[in-house]
C-alpha cells in the first residue's frame, strides 16, 4: 500500500477518479472507495476533512486503465 501524508479527500478523489482504490489507514483492509463503491454516503465529516487517505497499489495488475486482480477474473 502506497502511502501519501496529508492527502486530502480533494486529491484522494483525484486519484479514485483515475482508477485507484482509496481508503483511510484506520478502516478494515476490505474497506476502500472506489468510482464504483457506494460507501461514499457513508463518509462521516471527521473523513472528509481527514488528510491521511492512502492509495492501494497492492492488487494492480494493469496500469492505465488500472485494473485490480479480482477486476480481470
Amino acid at each position: 500500500m502506497l502511502a501519501f501524508l496529508f492527502m486530502d479527500i480533494h486529491i484522494a478523489a483525484k486519484y479514485m477518479n483515475l482508477g485507484y482504490r482509496i481508503r483511510r489507514p484506520d478502516w478494515n483492509a476490505d474497506m476502500f472507495l472506489d468510482s464504483h463503491s457506494m460507501i461514499f454516503t457513508k463518509l462521516v465529516l471527521a473523513e472528509l476533512l481527514a488528510e491521511d487517505w492512502e492509495i492501494i497499489t497492492e492488487g494492480i495488475i494493469q496500469e492505465f486503465p488500472i485494473r485490480y486482480q479480482e477486476q480481470l477474473c
